[in-house]
């Protein structure tokens, strides 16, 4: 019933076909259809019907891609890729030197309580690598067996150490107790990777002194900074005289 149809439809229905993949396949079958139909002697309503559907279906190709077409996917698939790429290393960058800065944190911090629980003296060794925590013999304050450190080496493969992306720039004399708070300490504080080593001992009544410098009760800063970028970024360890120890990220490097 459907090719009795179709062999009465006029030619021009059956040429818009000829466009899609699936147009080309009815086109195809049509003329077979009229073809049988004329070998028949049966009667058609247009004059050399078969032979016109034959030639357009002849003309029916799958049509593929243009070397055009493919360079352009290909190109906008390489942009979408380094953009993501881009992405992933920027939020592993993050994720990697906020727990560093989370680990010297925690390294200070357990160092002091350990000079307190044990009534003892806990040295720091500082480099621009991180810190290296020790006991120190309270007769000659020598540091003795390391017991633990918190390095930029150990975080993520050392992504941070690359290029000195991260790392620590050493210690000043004072805290900054507010945001944006500018004083002769500050001033003062390092602004490039630490070249050689610091040490920071925290004694049995949890005070501490820089090496061997008596802080006379104004704190210490250990910074750390994030180096990516031309604008540089800081993370301030601050040790307050009463004991408070804590952390402040993104802090404006000096001249930035």
């Amino acid at each position: 019933m459907v090719f009795a149809l179709v062999r009465w439809a006029p030619i021009r229905c059956v040429e818009t076909c000829l466009h899609t993949s699936r147009g080309c396949r009815k086109v195809s079958i049509i003329s077979k259809v009229l073809r049988r139909d004329a070998d028949v002697n049966h009667p058609l309503p247009l004059l050399q019907t078969p032979q016109k559907i034959s030639s357009c279906a002849a003309k029916c190709v799958t049509r593929g891609f243009t070397l055009i077409e493919v360079m352009i996917v290909v190109v906008v698939i390489s942009i979408v890729a380094a953009i993501t790429i881009t992405g992933v290393r920027q939020d592993q960058f993050q994720g990697a030197y906020r727990r560093y800065t989370d680990d010297l944190l925690g390294s200070v911090t357990r160092a002091r309580n350990l000079a307190i629980d044990r009534q003892t003296l806990v040295a720091l060794a500082i480099d621009k690598d991180g810190v290296e925590v020790s006991w120190t013999d309270p007769a000659t304050q020598i540091s003795g067996e390391a017991l633990w450190r918190a390095s930029r080496s150990l975080v993520q493969a050392g992504i941070l150490a690359v290029h000195d992306r991260a790392c620590v720039y050493g210690v000043y004399v004072g805290v900054q107790m507010f945001e944006g708070q500018v004083d002769s300490a500050a001033a003062a504080a390092p602004t490039a990777c630490l070249s050689g080593s610091e040490t920071l001992r925290f004694f049995p009544d949890g005070h501490v002194e820089w090496d061997g410098r008596a802080l006379n009760g104004a704190g210490v800063t250990l910074v750390v900074a994030d180096r990516r970028t031309a604008e540089v970024k800081e993370s301030h360890i601050q040790v307050f005289p009463g004991g408070l120890i804590r952390k402040i990220d993104n802090v404006a490097a000096a001249g930035y």
